[in-house]
């Protein structure tokens, strides 16, 4: 138990230590693992750093080396878990050693659990499918693959309790492909739903127009369901978002995204009138796109469907609210959240996407947020439409208003995540400053940039040196503060032995005053820009922080 509560920097060292905690080790470090294949010219964007080469040099080599070991060392093949396979190539016979290699590691990882392709664009999946571990329970896959993926291993598909069909970023690194997934194929010109197959599915995420005619045995156990809807959705064949309800009676988690039309909320049923309409429910996302259609506009009545579908729900964990197509989204939330959130006795994660407020709404918002919170996206705008002439933007947004929020934030003690996204990129936040005012922060994203956050006594207490893992982490160059209100020590990295002077009271740093032992130093480690491209469950201390981290993610990317 104490190696695997320890931090990945120290689980590294443990691998030296002895063979035991050497194997306690191994297990926790390489349960879940990623590996890249790419060409350069589609892997420029994997990384902005000036070390390009050098660095994806050592992805390839860290890639290689760990497929290797799973194929020729079957202790380290049974303890993973979970594998990532990130494809920037192009169809050609660049890929095939490495798609040689795949084949077999998948072939010996026998003890898979979770497998998920994040590619550039085609992937060959059809022909790595049959390679799939019949061990393998979630299966993630690109959503224009998926079907010729699951109809050419049927056989396997009756395993699989996890199908989801994923948005993944485009090349230039700001935006989403379709994120519309579809389980669908066509079998000698019939339609032919893979999910009729899936007997112990649990978890989907779906085109919603092909979830329709879904069989009933199936919504009785589905305990995670996305649905997601796009420009093209034929709307006679939306699926009856309440009757799915109805039935899906141990259903924990729902999302609706993309192209959500306001009359999907009518079928939401009134909790208080009918409390047996999923009893354990236990998160709740909407994420609408912007719509140019006057019948895509929500009002408030619709926003009341949501409110009174939530409210009183004491399983309530999670929440994520992003509505875009709504025309008074400056007075809306304000008058709707505080309401909701004193009706939640047990939310501890939530998101608001689409923000548009002016100083008092802010302050209202902020007043409301519940001080046990766990982890806490925001997404907002700093311009709107001029009402009396659209053609142009006003400012809705000044860098005070967002003070009471922050003041609010550190009094919150179990806050770990926090994610802080202002569409107007010369807004600026020191993520310094924030871990220093928030002491349980263990992960903080600010816009598109993802820090870990390891807190330490003293500062030799924390390993230094570089190494491949490193690499295969996404980080490289941890930065060193004090978590008291102390100058801030910017370095590219951590100091060497011979940079640490020992004085009579603490530590002195590179000319800095000296530090005492009793004011923890917090490790700000930033992801680079292939694990964030790339992040999954593994990636966080916490499932629910990876579910907030992607349903913001979302948000941003399609605005």
């Amino acid at each position: 138990m104490v190696v695997q509560n320890l931090g990945t920097p120290w689980q590294r060292v443990v691998l030296s230590v002895c063979r035991s905690l050497h194997d306690i080790a191994l297990r926790c470090l390489f349960s879940s693992i990623k590996v890249y294949f790419f060409t350069e010219d589609l892997a420029k964007d994997l990384t902005n750093n000036t070390e390009r080469y050098e660095i994806l040099e050592a992805l390839a080599t860290r890639s290689y080396e760990l497929l290797e070991r799973c194929c020729v060392d079957p202790t380290f093949a049974s303890i993973v878990r979970d594998l990532t396979v990130v494809e920037y190539m192009e169809r050609s016979t660049l890929g095939v050693f490495e798609k040689k290699t795949l084949t077999r590691a998948l072939k010996a990882t026998q003890s898979l659990r979770t497998l998920t392709f994040i590619p550039h664009g085609v992937l060959d999946t059809v022909r790595l499918c049959e390679y799939i571990p019949p061990s393998v329970e979630n299966l993630t896959l690109p959503y224009a693959h998926c079907p010729d993926a699951l109809y050419s291993t049927i056989e396997y598909v009756k395993s699989y309790t996890n199908v989801l069909l994923v948005p993944y970023v485009g090349e230039n690194g700001t935006d989403v492909n379709e994120i519309i997934g579809s389980s669908w194929g066509w079998v000698d010109n019939i339609p032919f739903n893979h999910l009729e197959f899936a007997d112990n599915i649990r978890h989907v995420t779906s085109r919603a127009e092909e979830f329709k005619d879904i069989p009933i045995r199936i919504l009785d156990q589905l305990v995670s369901l996305e649905l997601c809807f796009d420009t093209c959705t034929n709307w006679s064949r939306a699926p009856d978002l309440a009757f799915i309800l109805r039935h899906a009676t141990v259903l924990q988690d729902l999302r609706l995204s993309a192209d959500v039309r306001p009359t999907v909320m009518h079928a939401l049923p009134d909790y208080s009138a009918d409390p047996r309409c999923v009893p354990s429910l236990r998160s709740f996302a909407v994420h609408t796109v912007p719509c140019r259609f006057i019948f895509a506009t929500f009002k408030e009545k619709h926003m009341g469907y949501i409110t009174r579908f939530l409210s009183g729900r004491a399983t309530l964990t999670r929440l994520f609210l992003g509505i875009d197509n709504i025309p008074n989204k400056r007075s809306w939330l304000p008058r709707v959240l505080p309401d909701l959130l004193r009706s939640l006795p047990a939310l501890r994660v939530l998101g608001l996407g689409e923000i548009a407020l002016r100083q008092d709404g802010w302050e209202r918002v902020a007043d409301a947020l519940p001080l046990e919170l766990e982890a806490l996206a925001v997404c907002w705008g700093t311009r709107h439409q001029d009402p009396e002439n659209p053609l142009n933007d006003v400012s809705t947004f000044e860098l005070p208003y967002l003070h009471p929020m922050l003041d609010r934030l550190e009094h919150m003690p179990r806050l770990a995540f926090l994610h802080l996204f202002c569409k107007d990129s010369t807004i600026k936040f020191d993520p310094e400053q924030l871990v220093q005012s928030l002491p349980a922060l263990r992960t903080l994203a600010l816009r598109r940039s993802v820090w870990d956050v390891e807190r330490v006594q003293a500062l030799e207490d924390y390993p230094t040196g570089e190494s491949d893992a490193i690499f295969a982490e996404g980080v490289l160059s941890p930065t060193v503060i004090r978590t008291a209100l102390a100058p801030v020590i910017r370095e590219a990295e951590l100091p060497t032995e011979a940079e640490v002077t020992p004085t009579g009271e603490g530590t002195e740093l590179h000319g800095m005053p000296p530090q005492t032992r009793d004011s923890p130093y917090a490790i700000l480690v930033k992801w680079n820009p292939w694990k964030v491209r790339a992040f999954g469950e593994a990636d966080f201390s916490s499932s629910d922080h990876a579910w907030l981290f992607r349903m913001s993610i979302l948000a941003i990317y399609t605005v």
